[in-house]
């Protein structure tokens, strides 16, 4: 049998506006993730795009294979976070798996602080 390539649940483009400030060019997301609106929340660094991620599910199960793909274009700056650690449930049977592929252009800025899995 032969296994299907996993489907990309999260997909984001960042780019630099002319103001300098940073913003989302580009999402696509999935079942289980989902974004919040990007928010800038630190005053010395106003072009710094916030952006936190949320799972639906509850978790991380059996069989899952999220993959993440976050791009950046020249100049870009952002911080991408959790809403929460992940839990991660038992998986006896069939393993699970996390991805993310990042692509970072000349000048830009990502800072990627997920909150801790649990197991």
């Amino acid at each position: 049998m032969q296994t299907a390539e996993p489907q990309t649940q999260l997909s984001l483009s960042f780019k630099q506006g002319p103001d300098g400030r940073t913003y989302l060019d580009r999402q696509l997301a999935r079942y289980p993730l989902h974004i919040c609106r990007a928010q800038y929340l630190d005053p010395e660094s106003p072009e710094l795009a916030a952006l936190y991620t949320q799972s639906c599910s509850g978790g991380l199960f059996a069989g899952e294979r999220l993959t993440q793909e976050v791009q950046f274009a020249e100049g870009a700056q952002a911080h991408l976070t959790t809403q929460a650690s992940t839990i991660v449930h038992r998986t006896d049977d069939e393993h699970a798996s996390q991805k993310i592929t990042i692509d970072v252009g000349a000048g830009a800025f990502f800072e990627y602080l997920p909150d801790p899995l649990i197991e």
